[in-house]
């Protein structure tokens, strides 16, 4: 979706949510949600790619039956 000036993707799944308690350190290098896979890398570097963008990534809910993330960019 365009809004002005910036691009604005919502990327949702249907997975089990985020943990209440690792919600204030997701974009954290070597946080990880409960998983067993992963470093824990994914969202800090997605968040770090879309800021030399000059965007934003930020979480815009969990739940029991999935995440949903905002990104926004700017157009053109």
């Amino acid at each position: 979706m365009r809004d002005g000036d910036e691009v604005v993707l919502m990327i949702s799944d249907n997975g089990p949510g985020a943990p209440r308690s690792v919600l204030t350190k997701l974009f954290r290098p070597f946080s990880k949600a409960g998983s067993d896979g992963g470093a824990g890398l994914g969202l800090a570097i997605a968040k770090e790619l879309a800021r030399g963008m000059g965007g934003e990534q930020a979480l815009a809910s969990s739940g029991p039956t999935g995440s949903s993330f905002v990104l926004t960019l700017r157009a053109g």
